[in-house]
């Protein structure tokens, strides 16, 4: 082989030394230099107070509880912003059972959806925000069944995120077993009823001796 082709050879060869260094500097610098654009996510849960416990619990069944007509009935929306980015306009949305009246809580009532809706101008990344709302069972002759149960779901939604979570509970529009009304038993009807006794038993007597 001559010098020239060997001179040849060698520049090909440090070109393409050149050429995969600056390859795999590239992927290197695309890996682990550039910082990783921020993650945002988003997530809402909810609560109902059981009276019982004195607590807030995530669900109560026909064991734990039965709410009674006109009775309230609290509960908890907490939201949090679990990614690594701040959220701005956060919207959360209550959709109430029918079987319910809306009494109080943030934001605003819509009666014709039936659900409550609130802003929440700013979540900062790690940051949790709870709310409080009050509905109320309505009224007996307005229920479905004697027993039932419903759930409540809330909604929460941040850029293109959605995320939700539902609180069941359960309601009876009368106590079983319970008399409304006692039969009346007047001081008028007392003697009559004392001496049909007695004139029975005088009867009966009166017949057995005669046998």
């Amino acid at each position: 082989m001559n010098i020239g082709a060997k001179k040849l050879i060698t520049l090909i060869s440090v070109l393409l030394s050149i050429f995969v260094f600056f390859i795999f500097t590239s992927i290197a610098s695309a890996s682990y230099g550039e910082e990783k654009p921020p993650t945002p996510r988003i997530m809402i849960e909810k609560w109902v107070w059981n009276p019982a416990s004195n607590s807030f619990v995530e669900n109560l069944s026909v064991n734990q509880f039965l709410f009674l007509p006109d009775q309230d009935v609290k509960f908890k929306v907490e939201v949090k912003n679990t990614g690594d980015k701040d959220l701005e306009k956060v919207e959360v949305t209550d959709k109430l059972p029918k079987e319910v009246s809306f009494v109080s809580g943030p934001g605003s009532y819509d009666k014709e959806k039936h659900s409550l809706t609130f802003i929440i101008d700013k979540l900062n990344k790690g940051e949790a925000k709870s709310y409080e709302l009050t509905v109320k069972v309505k009224k007996a002759e307005d229920l479905p069944s004697n027993v039932f149960c419903m759930s409540n779901l809330a909604e929460v939604r941040a850029e293109n995120m959605i995320n939700q979570d539902t609180a069941s509970f359960c309601a009876q529009k009368q106590v079983l077993g319970v008399t409304k009304e006692l039969p009346k038993t007047g001081p008028s009807t007392l003697p009559i009823a004392l001496a049909l006794t007695i004139l029975t038993s005088s009867a009966a007597i009166f017949i057995t001796k005669k046998v």
